[in-house]
């Protein structure tokens, strides 16, 4: 190889180091969030950033940003796969004024949010909005005070599936899940979830356009001063399992041609005008 040739070869390496190595350390697969952090700093360990927007741009697809402490992390838009996670011992919050919580519209992959709390304070229009994507999980995780939903799921084309673990929605305004499709199909599993003292608990509305299939499982959903379970638009599909309904409105409001299925092992007791408006369906356990 001639000087000329080696020198050419070195300087193309050394460009390449100057231009893609400090994105390569920027786009880290985890970085940590902490109430003592700076978002200046690179979000490493030792060295953690003060909110999850600052965070999530320095992360790369794929990755998880952990809260290290139960500080307050901001509100966050996400536009591609990622897992917020607010730590084990600990719950990390999301305070939103005005705005909504945390909004999930990646083009593709999986959002995963573990563990938080996102609070409205009675001015934060929805806490989790998720607008677009593939997948999104949402584990152990408390949403209340805001003005619109708790969780505003709004599909608008394409395939997404949705699961909801172990979460409460509580005192939000309007409602507590609202899934309102304009297309596509969307497949919703909830396990564990309460829906406690908001406008209604749980509604699927398909009137827009799409189809969406809602699995209920071990739900408690009561003191919603609408109705507790509500299902409209000829998409909408709900079967729900080892639920309580009690002290709402209505327990269950089904408008045709939505369809509606009640396992045999739920509680719809004691709701204040009715038990069920509409038809309600029944399967049996297998």
């Amino acid at each position: 190889m001639t000087n000329g040739i080696r020198l050419f070869v070195f300087l193309g390496a050394l460009s390449a180091l100057f231009l893609y190595g400090p994105c390569a350390q920027a786009q880290a697969m985890r970085t940590w969030v902490s109430g003592v952090g700076d978002d200046a700093n690179p979000c490493s360990r030792t060295a953690p950033c003060k909110t999850f927007a600052g965070a999530i741009s320095k992360t790369g697809i794929g990755g998880e940003i952990d809260a290290l402490d139960p500080g307050g992390f901001g509100t966050v838009g996400i536009t591609k796969a990622i897992t917020l996670d607010g730590g084990g011992g600990q719950i990390a919050s999301t305070s939103a004024s005005s705005t909504d919580g945390i909004v999930v519209q990646p083009s593709s992959g999986t959002v995963i949010l573990r563990n938080l709390s996102v609070i409205g304070n009675g001015t934060g229009l929805s806490g989790i909005v998720f607008n677009s994507g593939t997948t999104l999980i949402v584990e152990n995780c408390k949403i209340s005070g805001f003005v619109s939903y708790g969780i505003a799921l709004s599909p608008t084309s394409g395939t997404s599936r949705i699961a909801i673990a172990d979460t409460s929605v509580t005192n939000n305004s309007q409602g507590g899940v609202q899934v309102k499709s304009s297309g596509g199909t969307t497949t919703i599993s909830m396990t564990g979830v309460t829906a406690d003292s908001n406008g209604f608990g749980i509604g699927v509305d398909t009137t827009g356009g799409g189809s969406v299939s809602l699995i209920i499982d071990h739900a408690t959903i009561n003191e919603n001063t609408g109705n507790g379970l509500q299902a409209l638009g000829t998409g909408s599909t709900v079967e729900f399992s080892a639920s309580m309904l009690v002290h709402n409105s209505n327990g269950v409001n089904v408008t045709a041609p939505a369809n509606v299925f009640s396992f045999v092992n739920n509680l719809i007791a004691q709701n204040s005008s009715n038990n069920v408006v509409g038809t309600l369906g029944t399967k049996s356990l297998q």
